[in-house]
């Protein structure tokens, strides 16, 4: 888990983005994904860290009287955007 979210319990442990940077680069080119209270604006600091890509829950459920399609192509499209254009670590 890398950000505090409303699916893990107070005391979940948090990595920072400098651990999950750390992991990126001890990984050696397996792609490794961040979660845990991931938005769409945390995403270019993700993408920065190393991460190849983002898991979640709560990122892609739509809200409340939102087209499911919709929403996840919205969001989709605005966390491609962000990797791509984030100046990431290759």
């Amino acid at each position: 888990t890398l950000y505090r979210t409303a699916s893990k319990a107070a005391a979940h442990p948090v990595a920072s983005l400098d651990q999950l940077s750390s992991a990126c680069r001890a990984a050696r080119g397996v792609p490794v994904l961040a979660i845990g209270g991931i938005t769409v604006e945390r995403a270019a600091d993700v993408a920065r860290a190393g991460a190849a890509g983002v898991a979640g829950i709560g990122l892609f459920i739509p809200p409340a009287g939102t087209s499911a399609d919709r929403h996840l192509q919205s969001v989709a499209h605005a966390l491609r955007r962000r990797f791509d254009t984030c100046e990431a670590v290759s």
